[in-house]
């Protein structure tokens, strides 16, 4: 009787044991980043801007991150330079399509400007339509 008793306490014990590591590993995993990619020049003619982003970036995630991150989880930049050469951003395009980013940062200067140019050639083509005689 006192040897059956002493088995199941064993019994117990190791269960007891197995599901407080289990509980431990849960608690203690560092929760995955939220990973963000960031494509710009970091070499190449345009570097100087690409770089003066990322300087900023990493100061506001790095921010984020003091303060817990989103939900408790931390934001990481992923770098995808491309080098102030089209062929590698359309490379690049494809690297972050296929990589667990859920979010693209840069080249923000330029869209601003390709968009700027856009609408000044339609307004230029518009009123060159309106008041051709």
């Amino acid at each position: 009787m006192k040897q059956r008793l002493t088995m199941w306490l064993a019994v117990v014990a190791g269960v007891v044991l197995v599901l407080a590591v289990a509980w431990a590993a849960i608690l203690w995993t560092r929760p995955e980043p939220i990973r963000i990619a960031f494509a710009n020049s970091l070499s190449g003619p345009s570097a100087p801007a690409g770089t003066e982003s990322l300087v900023a970036m990493q100061l506001a995630i790095d921010e984020v991150n003091a303060k817990g991150g989103v939900n408790g989880r931390p934001i990481e930049l992923v770098l995808f330079d491309d080098a102030s050469n089209p062929a590698v951003a359309r490379a690049n395009a494809q690297a972050i399509a296929d990589s667990p980013c859920v979010a693209v940062l840069g080249h923000y200067p330029m869209i601003t400007i390709f968009v700027r140019w856009r609408r000044s050639q339609h307004r230029r083509a518009r009123s060159r339509n309106i008041c051709a005689p």
